[in-house]
């Protein structure tokens, strides 16, 4: 776990995505994030059409979105 901004900065290091630190873990609170990393997927009129850790899923979150964008 990323518990000081030090360690989040060695961390991002080396890394292509961007990465936000919640000090205190306020959002991770407010937004209900369980795991990390956490996605959503919104359709266009704003409704979360799916939730859940993307790693090792991306075949299936590809047909999520084949079959929400249309």
């Amino acid at each position: 776990m990323m518990d000081t901004l030090e360690k989040a900065k060695e961390f991002a290091v080396g890394h292509s995505f961007p990465l936000y630190y919640d000090k205190g873990a306020d959002a991770t609170k407010q937004y209900g994030i369980r795991v990390f990393p956490m996605g959503y997927l919104i359709d266009r009129t704003g409704n979360v059409v799916w939730e859940g850790s993307p790693m090792g899923l991306e075949d299936k979150v590809g047909a999520v979105v084949a079959n929400t964008v249309k």
